[in-house]
């Protein structure tokens, strides 16, 4: 089973810190072009650990992921959304709001 396969499995079942863990391992082996790394993409799975770090009550963490996520692809709505959710729990409400619209500026499907 692959780490991203993993992270999700703990993450559906509330073990956000090994599905962290998992995510780290994937994020990993994907940049360093590993075998076992497959077709992933790195927006997703930083956009999935920053959904654990939220999870995990880690905003801080999850924000940065979510922001690497957008800087990857800013086309991609998610991690506009992973980056509001991120900017909410850490009370910046206005900057959160910003982050969901612009997520609907770049994808309405999102």
């Amino acid at each position: 089973m692959e780490w991203k396969e993993k992270g999700n499995n703990f993450f559906t079942v509330g073990n956000y810190g090994a599905s962290i863990q998992c995510y780290s391992k994937a994020i990993e082996a994907t940049k360093a072009n590993a075998a076992d790394a497959g077709n992933l993409k790195l927006e997703v799975l930083y956009s999935n650990r920053s959904a654990a770090y939220v999870k995990y009550g880690k905003a801080k963490e999850a924000l940065e992921d979510a922001e690497e996520s957008v800087r990857i692809s800013p086309t991609w709505g998610k991690a506009y959304g992973r980056k509001g959710k991120a900017l909410f729990e850490l009370g910046r409400y206005s900057e959160s709001l910003e982050a969901y619209e612009e997520g609907l500026a770049v994808d309405k499907t999102n």
